[in-house]
C-alpha cells in the first residue's frame, strides 16, 4: 500500500548580496529556522500532500494536492489525522454528571425486589448482599 504523507519541502530562499544586513546564519534557511524559530521574510512555505510507492529499487513520488493556500491550523489538523493522533480528547467533550439505572438493569432490580430475592440472600442490607445482587444483575 502506498504511503501518504504531508510534505513541506524546504522553502525557496533568495540570498542577499550584502552580508552586512543579515547575520551569517540566515544564509541557510534551515539553520535560520532552527536558531530563530521562524523563517526569513523572503521565504515562503509550500505544503504538498504526496504519495510514495516503490517500484523495484526506486521510490516514486506523486503529488496528490498542493495545500499551500490552506490556513496553518487546517494543515496541522490534516497532519495530525495522517499520524492517527486524537484531534479532541473525549474527556474534553463529555462530562458525566449523574448516572441512573436504566432499561433492563432497572427492570431486573425491580423484579429482584418484587420476588424478595435480596431478602433470601441476606435478611439485612449489607455490602455483601449488594455485591451479590450486582453480580446477578
Amino acid at each position: 500500500m502506498p504511503a501518504t504523507r504531508l510534505h513541506a519541502p524546504p522553502p525557496p530562499f533568495t540570498a542577499q548580496t550584502s552580508s552586512n544586513d543579515r547575520p551569517p546564519c540566515l544564509e541557510n534557511p534551515r539553520r535560520a529556522a532552527a536558531e530563530y524559530g521562524s523563517l526569513p521574510k523572503t521565504a515562503t512555505l509550500h505544503f504538498t500532500l504526496n504519495q510514495d510507492r516503490r517500484e523495484g529499487t526506486k521510490t516514486r513520488k506523486r503529488t496528490l494536492a498542493n495545500l499551500s493556500h490552506w490556513p496553518k491550523a487546517k494543515i496541522e489538523t490534516l497532519r495530525r489525522l495522517l499520524r492517527d493522533e486524537e484531534l479532541v480528547s473525549p474527556q474534553d467533550l463529555f462530562t458525566t454528571r449523574q448516572t441512573l439505572p436504566h432499561g433492563h438493569v432497572e427492570a431486573l432490580l425491580a423484579m429482584i425486589g418484587k420476588l424478595g430475592l435480596d431478602a433470601v440472600i441476606a435478611s439485612q442490607r449489607s455490602r455483601e448482599r449488594d455485591l451479590v445482587v450486582a453480580m446477578i444483575v
